[in-house]
């Protein structure tokens, strides 16, 4: 019986993933408390093409279901503020994660969430500084980054 479960998930084909980065420079939040949508510039994949890398760098869901999503933002050395991240569908926050970073090193926010989703609800990952005038997400591969797949519908 296990080895015909393993074959049935073998056998299952889902395109429904995407994996992006910031890669080419950092990115400033330049207000204290004003959301800022991440604007990412690498895709490592796209398998379904649901990502809009170009012009909202947004993710649209193809089909309903259960998403993971996990994201990592690294803040650069000498931010101490407190940051905030959210995945939000039309402005709203879905998802909401809180960091306070201190000190003089780099400091790196992980998030991750399950989420239901329905057909063509439209996401995006969104960061907000509340306490300085400015702090910057630093660029890189493995630095920055948000990947998302469909689990189940």
């Amino acid at each position: 019986m296990a080895e015909s479960k393993l074959k049935q998930i073998q056998a299952i084909d889902n395109p429904y993933k995407f994996s992006v980065s910031r890669v080419t420079s950092v990115f400033t939040l330049t207000n204290a408390a004003q959301w800022y949508t991440m604007d990412w510039n690498s895709e490592q994949y796209d398998l379904n093409s649901d990502f809009d890398i170009t012009t909202n760098n947004d993710y649209t869901a193809p089909v309903t279901g259960y998403y993971l999503f996990t994201f990592r933002l690294r803040f650069a050395a000498n931010t101490s503020d407190t940051l905030y991240a959210r995945i939000a569908r039309s402005g709203g926050a879905l998802a909401r994660w809180d960091y306070e970073a201190r000190g003089s090193t780099a400091h790196t926010m992980v998030g991750s969430v399950m989420l239901y989703l329905t057909a063509n609800d439209v996401l995006t990952l969104d960061a907000q500084n509340v306490n300085s005038a400015a702090s910057t997400i630093a660029n890189g591969t493995y630095a920055t980054s948000w990947e998302g797949h469909l689990v189940s519908v």
